[in-house]
Parts: structure tokens; sequence; C-alpha cells
């Protein structure tokens, strides 16, 4: 067996690229819009269609690469996609027309979604007890990436917009070489799909289907689905509310999200450690869940700044649950299935990043006028935790029809 101690750091990098690359764009993509619209209305309009866009591309091809990876091994697909997230930023600083700042947006979406493979990477070289504690790592770099990238972006674009995915580019870049002469590959041929290839495989929308043959699978998927739903509808309103709510400066709302993005970052990678040691996968995921209901709930009624104080310590441990759901996940497939079932699971969850903003700033301009005081102001964040508690209830239906999951034991452990 190959030692693969070169591919987790390799993997957590390129994921930290992928998140930092979403960042980037944020304070940027409006800035580099105006050379190519002719007002403001029209800039909304293909910021918010370029938005769509990415993840629309990541729920076609989340799916995609992940049976690629399942097919020709995991090196291959994630050397491929990095390429093409090198190109994706250099394109993005090059673009003279707004047609190729779109083709370079396709490309972005396409190459993130290798996400699914870095799981199935972690998969194949982590024995079953380490994967949801290994996959909460991937969401604490993931998560870092999100928070650096706006900050990053927003420093390196004075004067030039276009000079921070000069920078991505060429770390992407050397992140490929990293992997080019050092990645081992993690699923070895005889563990690979001997299925052929073909167009029914590669659709999404038949992968997700096929998942019916696993129940727990089918229900967890749909429970993750509905608690990201609900969180993601959280930050596409959350300065809007903090801003209305608390009457908090753009800074001050910055800094509350970063703060609440450490933390979350800090409890996967600390306390899911001690979490699943003490509760296990099953009651770690329920903790989480119902800490997201009661985090939203709290956000929702908060009337004073400091309330965000519990609101960050219940979202915190509300991120263990999707790490720990995915550990499950991993162990009610085949090897040779890891990269299918994630990327069904990062496909739907990019469709719901897609949804999420449309239907979280729909309630919300329906309370946007209310008294600042009002519970009625929270009225998004309510939704969120009726979403949340369908999760949770989901999540207590699928544990209780399948009383065990058997743990698949490696007849060689990993590091």
């Amino acid at each position: 067996m190959r030692n693969h101690r070169a591919g987790l750091p390799f993997i957590l990098i390129t994921l930290f690229i992928d998140s930092l690359g979403i960042g980037l764009v944020i304070p940027v993509l409006p800035t580099l819009l105006k050379e190519f619209t002719a007002g403001a209305e029209q800039q909304a309009y293909y910021l918010g269609f370029l938005g769509s866009l990415y993840q629309f591309m990541q729920f076609f091809f989340a799916p995609v690469l992940g049976a690629l990876s399942d097919h020709y091994g995991r090196r291959r697909v994630l050397l491929v996609s990095l390429l093409g997230g090198a190109i994706d930023y250099f394109l993005f600083a090059l673009a003279p027309t707004l047609l190729l700042l779109i083709i370079a947006r396709v490309i972005a979406g396409i190459s993130g979604a290798n996400s699914t493979v870095a799981y199935a990477y972690v998969a194949d070289v982590s024995p079953p007890i380490k994967r949801a504690q290994r996959f909460g790592l991937l969401g604490a770099v993931g998560a870092a990436g999100y928070v650096l990238g706006p900050a990053i972006g927003g420093l390196l674009a004075d004067p030039d917009p276009r000079f921070p995915f000069y920078c991505a580019g060429g770390l992407a870049l050397l992140n490929w070489l990293y992997g080019f002469f050092l990645l081992p590959e993690s699923l070895e041929p005889d563990k690979r799909s001997r299925e052929p290839m073909s167009w029914r495989k590669l659709n999404p929308f038949t992968n997700i289907a096929s998942l019916r043959r696993y129940p727990i699978v089918s229900g967890l998927i749909v429970a993750i689905v509905l608690t990201t739903l609900s969180f993601q509808m959280l930050t596409s309103i959350s300065v809007l509310y903090m801003g209305r709510r608390f009457e908090w400066s753009p800074k001050t709302i910055g800094l509350a999200i970063g703060a609440l993005a450490v933390l979350a970052g800090l409890v996967q990678v600390g306390l899911i450690r001690v979490l699943l040691k003490r509760l296990g996968e099953r009651l770690t995921v329920l903790l989480g869940a119902l800490a997201g209901v009661a985090g939203y709930i709290l956000f929702g009624l908060a009337n004073r700044g400091w309330m965000v104080i519990p609101v960050g310590l219940s979202l915190g441990l509300a991120s263990v649950a999707e790490p720990a759901a995915r550990g499950l996940l991993s162990k009610e497939v085949g090897e040779h299935e890891q990269g299918t079932v994630m990327g069904a699971v990062n496909s739907l969850t990019s469709l719901t990043g897609a949804i999420a903003p449309i239907l979280g700033t729909a309630v919300y301009a329906q309370v946007a006028t209310v008294n600042r005081y009002s519970p009625w102001l929270g009225a998004p964040l309510f939704l969120s935790a009726v979403l949340a508690l369908i999760g949770l209830g989901l999540i207590m239906v699928s544990f209780s029809r399948h009383k065990e999951i058997k743990e698949k034991v490696p007849l060689e452990s990993h590091d």
C-alpha cells in the first residue's frame, strides 16, 4: 500500500484554494463588471447571474467528477480540475469581454466541484472511525478560505481589481505541481468501479435517484440538504438582518461574520473529535442538528448585539452535524462508490446555494420595514429553524429504521 501522507495536505490546500477563490470574487466582481455593463441595474443582474451560474455548474458537475474518480482514480481527476481552476483564475485576470468572464465562471464552477473528489480521497485513506473527524477538518479549511478570501481580495484589489486572480492562479499552479509530483493515488485499480462509463452514470439526476437503494443514505442526504439550505438562507440575509436589527456598520458586521466563521472552524477542528469519541457519530449528528434549530431561533429573537454570542456558540456547535453525517454516509457505501455518493451530496448542496439567496431575501423583503425590535424581522431565520427541524426529524426517522450501520473495518489501517 502506498504512503498517503502527502495526500492529506494536498487535499487541504486544494479545498482552501477552492473556497479562497469563491471569497476573492465577492469584493472584486462588482468592480470588474463595471467595465462591461451599462449601469447599476445591469451590473446587479450579471452579478446575480454569475453567482447562480457557478452554483448550477457545481450541481451538474459534482456527480460527474465523483463518478469519473470512481472509474479512473482520484489523482487524475483532482489534477485536471486543479489545472482548470488555475486557468479560470488567469481568465478572470485577463478577460477583456463579458463573455470571457462568463466562460471563466463556468470553468470555476466545474473545477470547484473537485471537493467531491477531495472528500472521496479522504474516505479512501481514512479508517471509518476517523472519517467524520477528517471531514470536519476539511470543512474547517473551507471555512477559513471563505473568511480570508474577501479580506485578501479587498486588500490585493487596490489599485488593480484583477491582481488577486493572478495571485490565486499562481497558488493553484504551485499546488498542481505539488500534486503532480507527490500526490499518490488513493483508489487502487482493483477497487475502482467496473461499470462502463455512460451518460446515464454522469447524469446528476440519475446519480441522486440511485441513492434510493441505500435507505439511510437517502434520508441523511435529504437532511443534509435541508440543514444546508437553512444555513445558506441565514448567510444570504445576515448582512441585511444585522444592519437593520442591531444598526451595525459594515465593518462591525464583517467582524461578527468572521468571528462566527472562525468559531465554527475551531469547533470542526477540535470539538468534533471529542464529541465523536464520547457520543459517536449518530448522537453527534443529532446534537449538531438540534443546536442549529436553537441557533436560528435565538438569532431571530435577538434584539441586542451581545445576544449574537450565544447564537455563535449554537451555530458553531451545529457545524459538527454535516461532517459526522458524511462520515456515516461513507460507511454505508463501497469504496468504488464514494465519489458518486459525495458527488450527489455536493450536487444537491450546490443547488441549495442557488435557491437559498432567492428564498431568504424574498422572505426578508416582506418584513424588512417592520420595527427593528419586532420578532417578525427574524422571519427568514424562523423559516431556517423550521427547515432544520424537518431535517432533524428525517435524521431521527433514518436512525430509528436502521438501528446499526455496519462499520467496514479495513484490512490495513491508514494514518
